[in-house]
Parts: C-alpha cells; sequence; structure tokens
C-alpha cells in the first residue's frame, strides 16, 4: 500500500523519488495499490492527474479513494440491496461534482 497524502506528492508537488520507487515497483511486477481519503474524483481522473504529476502511467484499478468502496454496492450480487436504481444522497466537493463522480 502507499498513500498518495505525504507520500508521493506534498499537496501537488512530487516528493523526491515517488516517481522512481513506483517505476521500480512496475519494473519488478511488485503489486501494489494507492490509497488516499481524497474523494471528489473519478479514480481515472486521480490516476491521471497523479500520473502526470510523477510521469509515470498508472491504471486506475490500483487506486482506492475513500469513495471506492461505495462501487460495490451499487451492482451487488444477489440484487436486493443494490443501489441501481434507488435514490441516494450525495454531498460534498464543489458544485455538483461528487454527483457526476457517483455516476461514473
Amino acid at each position: 500500500m502507499v498513500s498518495i497524502d505525504g507520500v508521493l506528492l506534498r499537496a501537488s508537488t512530487p516528493i523526491p523519488g515517488a516517481s522512481e520507487t513506483l517505476s521500480l515497483l512496475q519494473k519488478q511486477r511488485i503489486p501494489f495499490i494507492l490509497l488516499t481519503n481524497g474523494g471528489g474524483k473519478h479514480e481515472k481522473e486521480r490516476v491521471s492527474e497523479l500520473g502526470k504529476r510523477l510521469d509515470i502511467s498508472l491504471d486506475p484499478s490500483i487506486i482506492v479513494q475513500s469513495h471506492t468502496p461505495f462501487a460495490g454496492l451499487v451492482k451487488e450480487k444477489n440484487g436486493q440491496n443494490a443501489l441501481e436504481h434507488k435514490c441516494v444522497m450525495i454531498v460534498g466537493g464543489e458544485g455538483d461534482k461528487c454527483r457526476h463522480v457517483a455516476e461514473k
């Protein structure tokens, strides 16, 4: 596990060695995930921004944000508790950005 905030980036500035470390993990095929308590962005958007800052290619499947676990509640296996067609309240963020993330 690698925390993003304070480990890879300080604010939006890469911490020295962060890019090289992730590159080494990828080259050595050492599995890792990125964690952040941040939200308000879809996983694809978050890894795209992070990849640009660190000059590295990252896959959205390796990131867990504060809202990521809720994706599993949208379509549950038994369908009875799925949130896909239910009314839910989404709060936080600027404007309706969180709503757009939830819709994705």
